[in-house]
């Protein structure tokens, strides 16, 4: 299970009309967190850092 908590995010959004977002993860099981909010996921961008 993912720790992260999507819920105040999401609310955040809805809040401000965002109902469309470009997902930017390097996981894309993330997608499922998010799109339990009602928010329609458009893209997907992959990002990588260096440690």
């Amino acid at each position: 299970k993912d720790p992260l908590d999507y819920g105040v995010g999401a609310q955040i959004l809805h809040h401000l009309a965002v109902h469309r977002i470009i997902l930017m993860t390097n996981h894309p099981m993330k997608r499922i967190g998010i799109e339990g909010y009602d928010l329609n996921i458009v893209g997907n961008h992959a990002f990588s850092t260096k440690v």
